[in-house]
């Protein structure tokens, strides 16, 4: 009881700092402030005629549509659709057998596990644009929110070329106590079109106006959600973190009391 009690207060306390976090996430929302592209280019240049160029810096958010920046379209290397972002990612399943050992007797069973082998986000530029002019979006160092994916492919050992050289053929698991299953292949993309929410720092130090990740390492937020969808989400979240919160506590506590009394 004494153990339980002591794991049900961690994660009590892990719940305080994931309500504190969540509702931090709403409050920041609601409270930065919302600019056009043209509204950003406006203030742009009124520092640039005060101060100079390379002078502008603004912490805001900004609602549009995703469109190619100067380098184009990005590689979808899974899927192949026409794409400003993308995340790939692919899992190497295998399994293990594990020895146990009780009353002398040994128990052989086997476990399923996994492992990424593979992650990658691209950074290439891309543009957002509204009815008033556009802004370059620089995604490196971002949380993309809700991106579509459009990938999500078990590709199973007995499908691989065994003989096949290469990456994934180089990860096989060989011996009598491991075994590979297959490789999980997953792919995200943010489309042309896409609506966006951006919440992060804009600035004209590299040139043209930029939204990237702030130089004092806060937020960087692009979402395919709304930003009424994005507080709500939190709002919940931080509500019932909130409620294990206090379940695990009180059961804690009781846990511990309980222990004590016993032993």
């Amino acid at each position: 009881m004494l153990i339980a009690g002591v794991v049900l207060l961690v994660v009590a306390v892990i719940a305080v700092f994931v309500a504190r976090s969540e509702r931090g996430k709403a409050r920041k929302a609601t409270a930065t402030e919302t600019l056009s592209c043209g509204d950003v280019a406006t203030l742009s240049s009124g520092v640039a005629a005060e101060v100079g160029a390379g002078s502008f810096s603004q912490r805001c958010e900004a609602v549009g549509t995703a469109a190619p920046g100067p380098d184009g379209l990005v590689d979808a290397p899974e899927s192949q659709v026409d794409a400003v972002w993308v995340r790939t990612k692919v899992i190497h399943k295998y399994w293990v057998m594990e020895e146990t050992r009780q009353d002398g007797k040994t128990t052989r069973t086997r476990r399923e596990r996994e492992e990424t082998v593979s992650e990658n986000e691209s950074t290439t530029a891309f543009q957002l644009t509204d009815a008033t002019g556009s802004v370059v979006i620089r995604p490196d160092g971002a949380d993309v929110d809700r991106p579509e994916k459009v990938v999500d492919r078990f590709e199973a050992r007995s499908a691989m070329n065994q003989a096949g050289e290469g990456f994934l053929s180089s990860l096989l698991r060989v011996g009598n106590d491991t075994g590979t299953l297959g490789f999980q292949h997953q792919e995200w993309v943010i489309r042309p079109g896409e609506e966006l929410y951006v919440q992060g720092e804009v600035s004209d130090r590299t040139g043209p106006l930029v939204f990237a990740k702030p130089e004092d390492k806060g937020d960087y937020l692009i979402s395919t959600r709304s930003e009424d969808e994005i507080v709500a989400g939190a709002e919940r979240n931080g509500k019932i973190a909130v409620a294990v919160a206090g379940v695990a506590g009180v059961v804690g506590i009781v846990l511990l009391i309980a222990g004590a009394v016993t032993a």
